[in-house]
Formats: C-alpha cells, sequence, structure tokens
C-alpha cells in the first residue's frame, strides 16, 4: 500500500517530505532538470523527512514509497515544487582609506545575511599580481602592497558557504598606494675622522 498524499514545505536549501501513514518507507529525489534520481534514502518508523542541501530557487522532484518487506515495495509516490531564492545582495557602500605605501584599509556596510565577505585585488591583468582574501567583518586591512601602485578592488558576500552561494562582486574600486619617498636636501657638516652630522 502507498501513500495517499505527499506534501513539501521548501526553504532555501532544504525540503520537508510529509506522508498519510508512518511505516517504514524510501525516499527520493532530483532536480527536476535531470533525469538522474538520488540514491534511495530509508525512513524507518516515520512519515517525514528534510531533504537538505539542496540548490535555492530550483525546481526539485521528490517521490516516496513504501517498503513492504526486504525485496518488495510499494509505486511511488512523486511531488514537484521549487526551494525559495536566497536574498544574496551584493554589498555597498565601499570606502577606501587610510592608504599607506603598503596597505589600505577597505570598509562597506554590513546589512543583511552573510557567512563572511571576499575581497579580490590586484593590479594590471597577469593573474599573479591578483589575490582574494576571506575576511568575517568590515573593514579588512590589504596589507604587503607596493608603492606607487593604482589598485583595484571588489568586494562579495558569502551568503552560504557550504552550498557556494554568493553574490556579484561589486562595481570596481581604485586606489593607490603611496610612494616611498627617497630623503631629499641632505647635508653633512661638522664632518671629523670619526662622525659627521
Amino acid at each position: 500500500e502507498q501513500p495517499n498524499t505527499l506534501d513539501v514545505v521548501t526553504d532555501r536549501t532544504a525540503a520537508t517530505l510529509a506522508w498519510d501513514m508512518v511505516g517504514n518507507f524510501e525516499v527520493s529525489y532530483k532536480k527536476t532538470s535531470s533525469n538522474n534520481w538520488s540514491a534511495e534514502i530509508e525512513v524507518l518508523n516515520a512519515n517525514t523527512y528534510t531533504v537538505e542541501n539542496i540548490l535555492p530557487e530550483t525546481s526539485y522532484d521528490f517521490r516516496v514509497r513504501k517498503i513492504c518487506d526486504s525485496i518488495t515495495y510499494s509505486d511511488w509516490v512523486a511531488v514537484r515544487d521549487t526551494t525559495l531564492a536566497y536574498p544574496c545582495s551584493t554589498p555597498t557602500g565601499v570606502q577606501i582609506s587610510d592608504i599607506t605605501y603598503t596597505s589600505a584599509n577597505i570598509l562597506w556596510e554590513t546589512t543583511g545575511e552573510a557567512h563572511g565577505w571576499r575581497i579580490a585585488y590586484g593590479y594590471g591583468t597577469d593573474d599573479a599580481t591578483w589575490d582574494t582574501i576571506v575576511v568575517e567583518t568590515s573593514p579588512a586591512t590589504l596589507s604587503n602592497l607596493y608603492p606607487s601602485n593604482q589598485y583595484t578592488v571588489y568586494v562579495q558576500r558569502i551568503c552560504d558557504i557550504n552550498i557556494g552561494i554568493y553574490s556579484d562582486w561589486t562595481e570596481a574600486y581604485t586606489f593607490s598606494t603611496t610612494a616611498c619617498e627617497t630623503p631629499s636636501n641632505v647635508a653633512v657638516s661638522n664632518v671629523t675622522n670619526s662622525s659627521a652630522v
């Protein structure tokens, strides 16, 4: 005997299935766009199961069948639903301050959910001159920069690092490190055999 009803409640990255009888069952799921179902998941002495770590804003097919004995199963009962969108907004209010010849501070607004932030920065077109760091809060300090260089910076919100949900990168922001100037107008006086001022 198969379940008569199969309901699903979706979240951003999870879907909770519920059916109308308690017993031993198998659950399987797939993206609607795929032909390949997941491996069967045994659900024992229950009538609900939560599928986790699925993608947001994606249509999925879910199905359940009763385990009658070790070799006999009921027909599948299936349902389709779409997970919710992830509100993963691009960071705003980027500012660059406290620029020295080897460092700069990057500040941005941190409103909304975030599991951290990625900052990409560098100069030129060679990948070797670019770097990406992950930080937990704003502001962040970029260090070990080269003097007298123009740098470009982008900031990105990490919305869910476990399944790789990121915002778009911000627009490009540029700044120039200061020059490490050579001393000028050096004068020497009161020269002796062992000293000078």
